[in-house]
């Protein structure tokens, strides 16, 4: 048996159709909620095998910056890791993009738990 134990990151955006279509990124509004549904192939699956897979949380509020937000790929890098789980924004920018300041960690990030979500894993027979 083979363990091979990899962290992804993932950017979440909603495509139209099944996998394809222009990526669009999906805005909650404040006070309410979203489910979303983490969906790929699985190739060179053995027999035994397993995925596990569950969304961190982020264990300190970002200390690099005095607001708290900036771009998304420096709050990707900030150390520790543990701090840097979670990306997301406000969509503040009037202009909004990656490189826009007003990306934060997921910090007291309602719902998200510091220590991340219960994990969840599929098994193949």
């Amino acid at each position: 048996m083979v363990n091979n134990t990899t962290d992804l990151d993932f950017v979440l955006y909603a495509s139209p159709g099944t996998y394809g279509g222009t990526p669009t990124p999906r805005t909650v509004s404040a006070g309410s909620y979203r489910d979303f549904v983490l969906k790929g192939n699985a190739t060179g699956v053995t027999t035994n095998a397993s995925v596990t897979t569950y969304l961190r949380g982020d264990s300190d509020a970002p200390k690099l910056s005095a607001t708290f937000m900036t771009t998304a790929a420096l709050v990707d890098a900030w150390y520790p890791s543990a701090n840097n789980n979670f990306v997301w924004s406000d969509f503040s920018a009037p202009s909004h993009s990656r490189l826009t300041t007003d990306w934060t960690n997921g910090y007291l990030v309602s719902g998200l738990p510091s220590s991340g979500m219960t994990s969840q894993t599929i098994s193949f027979p």
